[in-house]
Order: C-alpha cells, then sequence, then structure tokens
C-alpha cells in the first residue's frame, strides 16, 4: 500500500503497454466517471530517437489510462487522435522485412481503447503517403485544420501538442 505521495501500483489499464501513470494519493482533479469525455489531440511530434514511441500518441494513451483508471466508462470516452506534421510517418505501415516499431502497437492499442486514429491527407500527400500505405483501423481525413475546427464546433476540447 502506498504513503502520502507516494504512487500505487497500477492494476491493468486500457492502454496496458503505453501512457504509464501513476496514483498518486491526495491529487485532486480526479476524473469524473458521470461526465462524457470528447477530445481531440493534436499528434504533430516525431519521436527523438528511433525505436522509442511517438510522444504524442504516447500522451493520448496517459489520458486514456487515467480515464480508465478512475471509472469513466469506455462509452463515455470519445477521443480522436488527428496525425499532421512531423509525426505524419507513425502511420505509415512498415515497408515488407522491416520491423515494426513501437508506434504499430500503441496504435494498436489505443484504437482497442475506442480511440479513433486519422491522418491529415494535406500532410499525407507531402509525406508520400497513400491511402493504401495506411496502418489497419487509420482514417484519412481531409485535412488536420478541419478535423479538429469541425470536432471543436461539436463540443470536443482540443489538446495540442
Amino acid at each position: 500500500m502506498a504513503t502520502a505521495g507516494q504512487a500505487a501500483e497500477m492494476p491493468t489499464l486500457a492502454v496496458p503497454d503505453f501512457g504509464q501513470i501513476v496514483d498518486v494519493a491526495g491529487a485532486q482533479m480526479r476524473p469524473d466517471p458521470k461526465a462524457n469525455y470528447r477530445m481531440v489531440f493534436g499528434v504533430t511530434k516525431a519521436a527523438a530517437k528511433p525505436g522509442q514511441p511517438n510522444p504524442s500518441l504516447d500522451r493520448v494513451a496517459r489520458f486514456v489510462n487515467l480515464l480508465d483508471h478512475y471509472g469513466v466508462p469506455k462509452d463515455h470516452r470519445t477521443i480522436v487522435a488527428i496525425v499532421y506534421g512531423p509525426a505524419t510517418n507513425v502511420v505509415r505501415q512498415p515497408t515488407a522485412g522491416a520491423s515494426a516499431g513501437p508506434d504499430v502497437r500503441l496504435i494498436e492499442e489505443l484504437v482497442a481503447a475506442g480511440v479513433q486514429v486519422a491522418v491529415c491527407s494535406q500532410a499525407a500527400h507531402a509525406h508520400d503517403l497513400a491511402p493504401a500505405d495506411l496502418l489497419p483501423n487509420v482514417r484519412m481525413d481531409v485535412s488536420a485544420i478541419t478535423t479538429i475546427a469541425t470536432l471543436q464546433a461539436q463540443g470536443y476540447g482540443f489538446l495540442p501538442d
């Protein structure tokens, strides 16, 4: 058992291999299990080093894990990760014979947890990324700008990188 100010051990979470969280005794402003969380995350940063998970997608995983840990049911979480800019290639399928990096598994786990992952078609075009090159369950949107604006008009909060 953790004492005041210490972190408690976490049970299995919605995104088990990423977005690690700690439960600090006495921390305030915990997620409300009765609230509906509608968020769109801008995903623009690339990993600092090859083989590391994308830091922006890991932040999405942390948010999902926090909501999950504090009892927010999956049907009260509507989360979209819109990928653009330097992060665009994170949604590209690995080439034949290449090993998949951690982002493939991270995106699989996010999708399994109910997160919608989309990529900006304008950024995809700039990175020579065709729809056939996308990882499974990643959709291509017209643009990050329109995705963010449309979702905000529908009441979503926006968390930029």
